[in-house]
């Protein structure tokens, strides 16, 4: 389904950000469907459920304390 898709999107975006924190990799891109490049914060938006890079960034903020 979209939202099962648009699920596995987000976690390579998280996985991505793990692997850069651990140094296992310098830098990437998440290469993923649904891109995720069009929804707001509250919703969905030309087809995409969850905005994968604010994810991501959140993420990296709260789990690495990074400040941006």
């Amino acid at each position: 389904s979209t939202y099962r898709c648009a699920r596995l999107a987000v976690g390579a975006a998280l996985q991505l950000v793990d692997a850069v924190m651990a140094g296992k990799v310098h830098n990437g891109m998440a290469l993923v469907r649904p891109p995720g490049h069009h929804s707001q914060r509250n919703a969905a938006n030309g087809f995409c459920l969850f905005n994968n890079v604010a994810i991501a960034a959140e993420y990296a903020k709260l789990k690495y304390g990074l400040q941006r």
